[in-house]
């Protein structure tokens, strides 16, 4: 008997690209005319025979495939070409429930074959008619031959239309059957807390945990509570998950979904499921919530199923439970079929981004740039973060946040841990958030994390950070974006904090005297206006005008950055200088550049002011050549580089040797002052007045490991000058061997 039969004859009209398909299909078939015939008012079907060829010795575990199969093309009529074609048996006696690759069907509905495993509209945008009927042709023969299946060692999962999704983890849902999780001990289900996203025509359902019989009183308790509060933000319910009691193996495909609920339960009646008596139970219990009543059937099958370690498969179905009276759902309630989802778990997020995310790391500031960053990383699946930020989100925010609206007047640390909470619903995971300052938090959660990421704008998380007793295993690193958003800026400590973050940070205003665009960037600094955006009547917030797409194309740079160093073995014992660049000159030109730096050279104050020098790698060794080569003639110039009084550190970059008016003698040296001053100057100007004159240096080739009676002289004048600027009074005294430097206020 075929469905073909049954059907008119079609008598609308056929649009221009159906009847170029038509014309496809006459030629693959050799057919001079084709049947069009009224599948429903929306498609029409082709009734065609496919040739099989079948094997020698018929058909695998005797299925009933023909080598004359009569097949429907069915056809939209609206929407074709942009929706692939159903290729349908016209038997009404074919084998649907010995074969995998087959869409769940409607009562009395020809059986529609699955041709391909992703979305089928996308595979036929770029295919023909043709292709779609050699495919199906090819279905054919591998159900005959038995090879529908890619691997014959599992199972084929049923393919659904559905009315919606549940979302559980299925691994779990297993471990729940398999240990008989039960509510009742005579009862073969369990109950399972989740929430319903919506109560539409499309359902979205979350099943988190089992709930034992006897913490359900609790948990409605606090339901009740929430309610009142009105605090939930979805609505809560218990979805029924429900198996055979004999673990029977059923090796049958189903392909007719049961539609009402007296259908339903015939089906589940032949698994020894009593289903008047569940819902009797689950509703008396209190926990119908919603109006569906999600019901999940754990079905044994002879093979482990593909995708997934275990060998029970889940039906999902949603009862309508609008009509139910005393206790009972009427015979005639609609049931739905929804399709299973995965939840976003640590191991989904690898699968999909190709990465592995571990580090334990704690975000310093959850503004714009941290906010992006920390989403970065949680989406990539590091379920192991911290946020430290004391600030609130307002209304200009949303400019360029990663937050939304519905988190206005939070704190950012607070609620964007919330929301990196809500992609793992159903995992366990380490985000904390911290409403507070660095400096009252550090010495609490410095041993929680292996690296910090500073994505602040001022300058007190780097004072602090430079200065604080931080764990060796902690790699510390810091973010920025400077000039308009034409450059990012990317530190990242080296081993055992040397370089430490203050001289990374030091070291890139120095390199602009040779790097171009660092160079553009401390010009335009040194003359920008400070912005003040309004943001409410006499109220005014400092802040940079830059777009979001610009932020976020730094943060998705240096989220990959960090990523790829987040085992500081992999740079040795250097720092790292990185720096994204963007010119926004009509179209956007992107690059990079990164800069591997040695170890600084540590030296502590000998005058006893608490003062530090730390010079950039091979200013020691360069003073020590210059005492060597002049010896035993004294020589000298001056530091170049940077003072900061919070942290008590002077940072060396380079020196300038003795000035042509300078006088050096066995006991002594006078530096002078010709072309001096043009030379700082130039120095400042390219670095944005922040790197200039710091300091003194001259030698004692004779060996002398102090300040001489001259040298405390000059310095009592030094101190009175530097202190109108204001800056440290440095002096370096250099001996054939030993650096022994001098700080005083």
């Amino acid at each position: 008997m075929l469905y073909s039969s049954e059907m008119k004859l079609w008598s609308g009209t056929l649009s221009e690209e159906i009847q170029k398909c038509l014309i496809q299909v006459k030629e693959y078939f050799g057919l001079s005319e084709l049947k069009v015939l009224q599948y429903n008012e929306n498609s029409i079907a082709i009734p065609l025979i496919f040739p099989v060829q079948l094997p020698i010795r018929n058909t695998v575990n005797g299925i009933d495939i023909r080598e004359k199969e009569s097949m429907l093309l069915q056809i939209s009529v609206k929407q074709y070409p942009y929706v692939m074609p159903m290729v349908r048996s016209d038997r009404k006696d074919f084998p649907t429930k010995l074969l995998p690759h087959l869409y769940g069907r409607e009562p009395n509905e020809a059986t529609a074959l699955c041709l391909v495993r992703n979305n089928p509209n996308e595979w036929f945008a770029n295919k023909t008619i043709t292709d779609l009927l050699t495919v199906a042709s090819e279905w054919l023969f591998k159900a005959a031959c038995g090879k529908l299946a890619d691997d014959g060692d599992e199972w084929d999962p049923k393919r659904i239309a559905p009315n919606g999704q549940h979302i559980y983890s299925y691994d779990y849902f297993h471990e729940m059957v398999i240990t008989r999780n039960c509510i009742m001990p005579d009862w073969s289900c369990s109950f399972v807390f989740g929430y319903a996203y919506m109560e539409t025509d499309k359902y979205l359902y979350r099943s988190l945990r089992v709930i034992p019989l006897m913490g359900l009183e609790d948990v409605l308790k606090s339901i009740k509570r929430e309610s009142q509060e009105k605090t939930l933000e979805v609505l809560p319910m218990f979805s029924i998950l429900a198996w055979d009691k004999n673990d029977t193996i059923d090796c049958e495909y189903n392909v007719e979904y049961p539609r009402t609920y007296a259908t339903l339960k015939a089906l589940v009646k032949s698994c020894g499921i009593d289903l008047d008596k569940i819902i009797y139970g689950y509703v008396n219990l209190g926990c119908n919530l919603i109006n569906g009543i999600p019901f999940i059937l754990a079905v044994k099958r002879p093979k482990k199923m593909v995708g997934y370690d275990g060998v029970y498969e889940f039906f999902n179905f949603r009862i309508n439970g609008k009509d139910i009276k005393n206790k009972r759902i009427p015979n005639n309630a609609d049931v739905t079929m929804q399709t299973h989802i995965e939840p976003f778990s640590k191991a989904i997020a690898n699968k999909l981004t190709g990465e592995d995310r571990n580090t334990k790391r704690l975000f310093v500031g959850a503004g714009s740039l941290g906010s992006k960053m920390i989403v970065h990383e949680a989406r990539s699946g590091n379920i192991n973060i911290g946020v430290v930020d004391n600030d609130h989100l307002l209304e200009h925010n949303l400019a360029r946040h990663a937050l939304f609206n519905n988190n206005i007047g939070d704190n950012k640390a607070v609620a964007i841990v919330k929301e990196i909470k809500g992609f793992y619903k159903n995992e366990t995971t380490n985000f904390e958030s911290y409403n507070n300052r660095l400096h009252n938090v550090f010495d609490e959660v410095k041993g929680k994390y292996d690296a910090l990421v500073d994505s602040t704008a001022g300058r007190d998380s780097l004072n602090f950070l430079s200065i604080s007793a931080v764990p060796s295993t902690m790699l510390i690193s810091k973010v920025e974006i400077a000039d308009d958003g034409q450059i990012g800026l990317l530190y990242v400590e080296g081993k055992n904090r040397n370089p430490r973050i203050d001289d990374l940070v030091n070291l890139t205003f120095f390199e602009a005297l040779k790097n171009p665009i660092l160079e553009t960037w401390r010009r335009n600094d040194a003359n920008k206006e400070v912005t003040n955006l309004s943001v409410g009547l006499g109220c005014s917030s400092t802040t940079v005008i830059m777009p979001d797409d610009i932020i976020s194309y730094h943060a998705s740079i240096f989220s990959k950055v960090l990523y790829n160093i987040n085992d500081r073995r992999n740079i040795d014992d250097k720092g790292i200088l990185f720096r994204s660049i963007l010119k926004n000159d009509g179209l956007p030109v992107v690059s990079s550049e990164s800069l591997f730096v040695e170890p600084f050279e540590e030296y502590s104050c000998l005058a006893d002011s608490g003062w530090s020098i730390r010079m950039q790698a091979g200013v020691t060794q360069k003073l020590l050549f210059l005492c060597n080569k002049y010896s035993p003639i004294e020589t000298g110039g001056i530091l170049i580089g940077i003072g900061n009084y919070k942290t008590r550190t002077i940072h060396v970059f380079d020196i300038i040797e003795e000035p042509q008016d300078s006088k050096g003698t066995c006991i002594g040296f006078t530096r002078g002052i010709k072309g001096l001053p043009k030379q700082v100057d130039e120095i400042k100007e390219k670095t944005g007045n922040v790197i200039g004159y710091i300091g003194e240096w001259h030698t004692h080739p004779m060996n002398l490991q102090c300040l001489s009676t001259t040298d405390h002289e000059t310095i009592a004048e030094l101190i009175k000058i530097n202190r109108k600027e204001p800056i440290p009074t440095c002096a370096i005294i250099v001996t054939k061997e030993k650096i022994l430097p001098f700080v005083y206020e």
